[in-house]
């Protein structure tokens, strides 16, 4: 197996790792959402055309509301940061998202090439 072949098996089984911490991390009170955004992150800088698979799992619960950056428990009462709930992932890194990444990466290297040209003439 060679080495690109090794990378690639490696970014595979981290992107099922990934899909599997969304749903855990996804509502909870501690500091898995958070790290789980960096991790996203992260594999998104490496890769302008990552997306997350598809998870029908992944919507708001019928109790909370939003209300700002907070979600209040209409049952309970209490009001929990937006950051909690992990909902927003699968719209900022669907395939529609990837997409608009990469287009936005070219038009940013064009500009470049562009004022490069411009300064050597």
């Amino acid at each position: 197996m060679t080495d690109k072949q090794k990378l690639k098996r490696l970014i595979e089984a981290y992107d099922e790792i990934l899909y599997m911490a969304i749903r855990y991390a996804n509502g909870r009170h501690t500091a898995a959402p958070g790290m789980v955004r960096r991790s996203v992150a992260i594999r998104a800088e490496i890769d302008a055309n990552f997306t997350l698979m598809p998870d029908d799992t992944l919507k708001e619960d019928k109790n909370m509301a939003l209300q700002g950056e907070e979600f209040l428990d209409t049952q309970s009462g209490f009001k929990w940061p937006k950051s909690d709930w992990l909902i927003d992932l699968a719209d900022q890194y669907s395939e529609r998202a990837a997409k608009a990444r990469k287009l936005r990466k070219l038009i940013k290297r064009k500009k470049k090439n562009a004022r490069h040209n411009i300064h050597r003439q």
